[in-house]
């Protein structure tokens, strides 16, 4: 199974945060320009989120974020805290759909609703075709999951126990390196 999972902290000031990033948790840490998280530790993948070490990175540099990635599976974990704090916990897995939801919506979630990927979601349940048959019960399901979809892209939030929006795990990763600016691990 390819898997991956990694803890960043923001560095507000790097000029002593990196070094004491280098020193305690991982040597190698670097900062590109332009970027304001840096790679803590690399490869803390068991599928938990380690809430001991996120307590004390986020107490010791503010914010920490932990994500780690199951591609054979598609399964996604996001942890986001502030000063010892969970504020915002995800996972995902394709056959499970969104669950254990907490904390408040962050902005990259708003990324996983853009109009073109509806459009693509709906497109997989082919209500055209379907709507040839229009007594069939394979076309009233689609109906009823083309309702929750769009319902769901009017909420604009990831919803507990729902499929939508559908994402790949390194998708769902992808949205979250840009939006915060994390270093490659």
């Amino acid at each position: 199974m390819s898997h991956y999972g990694s803890v960043w902290v923001k560095l507000n000031n790097p000029e002593t945060d990196l070094p004491l990033l280098k020193e305690k948790y991982n040597a190698q840490a670097t900062l590109p320009t332009g970027l304001n998280f840096a790679c803590a530790i690399k490869n803390e993948s068991d599928g938990e989120t380690p809430e001991g070490r996120m307590a004390e990175l986020s107490q010791r540099f503010g914010e920490a974020i932990f994500m780690c990635v199951q591609t054979t599976v598609d399964f996604f974990i996001y942890s986001h805290w502030r000063d010892g704090e969970q504020v915002r916990q995800i996972q995902y897995c394709a056959d499970e759909g969104w669950y254990d939801l907490s904390g408040e919506k962050e902005a990259w979630e708003l990324r996983m609703f853009d109009e073109a990927e509806k459009q693509r979601q709906l497109s997989y349940l082919d209500l055209e075709r379907l709507a040839k048959n229009p007594d069939s019960s394979e076309y009233s399901n689609a109906q009823r999951l083309a309702a929750e979809i769009e319902a769901i892209w009017a909420g604009r939030k990831l919803l507990e126990e729902s499929f939508y929006p559908m994402a790949t795990a390194s998708e769902i990763y992808d949205i979250v390196m840009q939006e915060y600016g994390l270093a490659n691990p």
